[in-house]
């Protein structure tokens, strides 16, 4: 008698820095990236975003395009110089300012006042999560 092969299918979780200054947006990409069975990491600044770089390892970015000391595209070069690879979405209340077209450039552009699920779906595809 033959042995039936059976399949795991294993998910694998990655872990993704949210970079946002407002918290309640933070909250809830946070905990919408939870639901998807990943990991969250939360920057509210270029700075804490770079301390988190230097000793957490991240698979993906969502980053706010206006932060109050800098802007996302700073955050995404930071995030860039560690691995060229690790794919990263911007998101703003403001997708038509010259600061977006810019980010356009590098990496798609979210818009905060779509619905959760546009967002969360455009943000999954570009993350492969």
């Amino acid at each position: 008698m033959c042995q039936t092969a059976v399949r795991v299918i294993k998910r694998v979780s990655k872990r993704i820095l949210v970079v946002e200054d407002d918290n309640l947006v933070a909250n809830v990409l946070i905990r919408a990236i939870h639901r998807k069975g990943h990991e969250a990491v939360h920057a509210r600044s270029m700075a804490e975003a770079d301390n988190i770089l230097a000793s957490t390892r991240v698979e993906g970015a969502v980053i706010d395009l206006w932060l109050d000391e800098g802007s996302g595209i700073e955050v995404a070069n930071l995030i860039h110089r560690c691995d060229a690879e690790i794919p990263v979405v911007f998101f703003s209340g403001d997708t038509t300012s010259e600061l977006a077209t810019q980010a356009r450039s590098i990496a798609p552009v979210l818009r905060k006042g779509d619905s959760l699920g546009v967002i969360l779906t455009k943000l999954f595809e570009t993350l492969g999560a």
